[in-house]
């Protein structure tokens, strides 16, 4: 009991230092508005870049020697212009985007059965424009497929000889699931803003105190240096799980708020799906900041302090990068592998899936586990009278 009152009483201490520091404070609330800021934006480019690939417009030289062709990509929504005598060089000098060539010969080649050429002038460099040359290629070789099926017609020959297998899609992903794609980099934000919230506080309990001696006169007192650790660790988790819930919170009011519907998406999560996502967080914050600490501790100054923990908000990219670039389901044992499984459950819950109890009941266990396990190292190293004097 007189263990929890010290406790009570340095935790106080903490949160009051913490909060009179009102340029690190704003900081570190200003963070998860700026992530959310830069979530609409990236959503918000890449519904801009759908509604670009569907407003084509399509230089073309010889416009006039493929008149069906020409029809057929008007009546898909392609803008049909005249492009300029060398669209070579207006594609390099990007005058043009791009520019479609039509022979002179091609209406013979047609006629005589052949395969006629078409040239689509393009710079593969740029990427911006390969949706919008993707579209052109379907429109032109749809086309193509038509043609060929009336030159089998007219030598009495069905189209439908020419197709071994006709291949048909069965989606059985849902909007929802499909919107957790789309947005599965919210986990990753929430995983980096909780690291980067809390790197101040983190830096100052420990780093700080020992550059300012006040360490010194905080342990002279009859208290032992497991309640000092605790107390300390306890500030750093309020203010992490602070700052975590806002990030969380704006994140899930960007994901209902953005026009998601123009990319054929569904983004509607039910209170069971973000109290889940409570339930995960919580911990991977307790664990978060017990890490904290003892990266700062071993710290000689606040600014190396900061130094080392800035190298902290990288570690979720790698899990996080993996989680991007390998969407789908995931085997039980990746739950086990610290801030990659915590990310692999929030992209299901994104998705409006609970995840199974055994990877919930993992990712729980482990981050309680690995945030105590390095509570009592920076106990253990408090313990060492070089961490106070040097």
């Amino acid at each position: 009991m007189f263990e929890l009152k010290q406790l009570w009483v340095i935790f106080r201490k903490e949160v009051s230092d913490a909060i009179r520091d009102r340029k690190a404070l704003m900081a570190a609330l200003f963070l998860p508005v700026f992530m959310a800021m830069t979530t609409s934006a990236g959503v918000l480019l890449l519904i801009k870049n759908v509604d670009e690939a569907s407003d084509v417009e399509l230089p073309v030289v010889g416009a006039e020697h493929a008149q069906p062709l020409i029809q057929w990509l008007q009546e898909n929504g392609v803008v049909i212009k005249a492009a300029p005598e060398d669209p070579v060089a207006a594609v390099a000098a990007q005058q043009l985007d791009y520019a479609l060539i039509i022979p002179e010969h091609l209406p013979d080649d047609i006629r005589a059965g052949e395969p006629a050429d078409l040239w689509l002038v393009l710079d593969a460099s740029r990427q911006d424009l390969m949706q919008k040359v993707y579209t052109i290629k379907r429109l032109v070789q749809a086309w193509s497929s038509q043609v060929g099926g009336l030159r089998l017609l007219a030598r009495g020959v069905s189209p439908q000889v020419s197709q071994a297998v006709v291949l048909q899609d069965v989606n059985v992903a849902n909007s929802q699931k499909v919107a957790s794609k789309i947005l599965g980099g919210m986990p990753l934000v929430v995983l980096m803003v909780m690291f980067a919230g809390s790197i101040g506080l983190a830096a100052d309990v420990t780093a700080g105190e020992r550059e300012r001696r006040s360490f010194e006169p905080l342990l002279i007192n009859p208290v032992s240096r497991r309640v000092v650790i605790y107390g300390k660790w306890a500030a750093t988790q309020l203010f992490a799980l602070i700052v975590t819930l806002i990030t969380l919170a704006l994140q899930l009011i960007v994901a209902r708020t953005l026009p998601l519907s123009e990319l054929g998406v569904r983004f509607d999560l039910g209170i069971s799906e973000i109290l889940m996502m409570l339930v995960i967080i919580i911990p991977v914050v307790f664990m978060g900041s017990a890490i904290q600490l003892f990266v700062a501790i071993f710290a000689r100054s606040f600014k190396d302090a900061q130094t080392y923990m800035g190298l902290l908000v990288m570690v979720p990219m790698v899990p996080g990068i993996y989680v991007l670039m390998n969407p789908g389901d995931y085997e039980l044992w990746q739950a086990a592998i610290p801030l990659l499984g915590p990310q692999l459950v929030l992209v299901d819950l994104f998705g409006g899936v609970l995840p199974s109890p055994q990877a919930a009941a993992i990712v729980i266990a482990e981050a309680l586990l690995l945030g105590l396990a390095f509570a009592k190292l920076t106990e253990w190293k408090l313990k060492q009278e070089t961490t106070i004097y040097g």
